[in-house]
């Protein structure tokens, strides 16, 4: 018996690691480094602010626990304050994710359409941030994302930036392009 266990559990995880997504290292850097100091061209993010601390949560899949965790310390290493507010960063499952959650920003890992939706939908309704790290995700409503080309570029979605009705600071306009499914 303790042996078919070990068996099961050695399948799972091979499972597991062939379904999970690929994240290109360079790119998350970048990511971790730029998406927390986006919620600073918020112009009202004071009143969004909670005792002065702002909220970032990082969503995920089973298959990104890991991933979540790392990128989770790796903003919290960065990031003990952003501007004159502290940053608390946490890590939840989608299905953890529910409308009494007051995060001020979600960073959504690849998970299928209708968990990123969901959460989109429940941004849209608190006016709080959604990142992505692949692009192709924004089509879901997610609102920013980042490329790195020629140059690193961030990606706002032009479909939903009205919906998420979050009164931007015009010069984050000048350093974004849009990005339309339309």
């Amino acid at each position: 018996m303790k042996k078919f266990i070990i068996i099961i559990g050695l399948y799972l995880s091979i499972i597991q690691n062939i379904f999970s997504y690929e994240y290109n290292n360079l790119l998350l850097k970048a990511q971790i480094n730029i998406f927390p100091k986006l919620l600073l061209f918020d112009n009202n993010i004071k009143n969004k602010s909670t005792n002065n601390t702002l909220i970032l949560t990082i969503v995920y899949d089973i298959n990104d626990k890991e991933k979540s965790a790392i990128i989770k310390n790796k903003m919290k290493n960065l990031f003990k304050n952003i501007g004159n507010y502290k940053l608390k960063v946490f890590v939840k499952r989608y299905e953890n994710i529910n409308l009494s959650d007051n995060s001020n920003a979600y960073y959504l890992l690849n998970s299928n359409p209708k968990n990123i939706k969901n959460i989109v939908n429940i941004a849209i309704k608190h006016r709080a941030f959604t990142f992505t790290y692949d692009i192709e995700n924004l089509k879901y409503g997610i609102l920013i994302s980042l490329a790195i080309e020629a140059k690193t570029k961030i990606y706002f979605n032009k479909d939903y930036i009205k919906k998420y009705n979050i009164n931007f600071n015009p010069s984050i306009f000048q350093i974004t392009r849009f990005y339309s499914v339309r």
